[in-house]
């Protein structure tokens, strides 16, 4: 039982992790798109 408490316990806490990495990417992403204009895929479309 132990073991398998120990196997939840690192899954949560990988899924926080994943979470947080998520979220910072998230971010990141909507900054780029807030960015100047003509950059990132627009440039290459107009």
């Amino acid at each position: 039982m132990d073991a398998l408490q120990a196997d939840i316990d690192q899954l949560e806490s990988e899924k926080l992790e994943l979470k947080q990495r998520l979220s910072s990417q998230s971010k990141r992403t909507i900054e780029g798109l807030r960015g100047s204009p003509g950059s990132g895929i627009a440039s290459i479309v107009t």
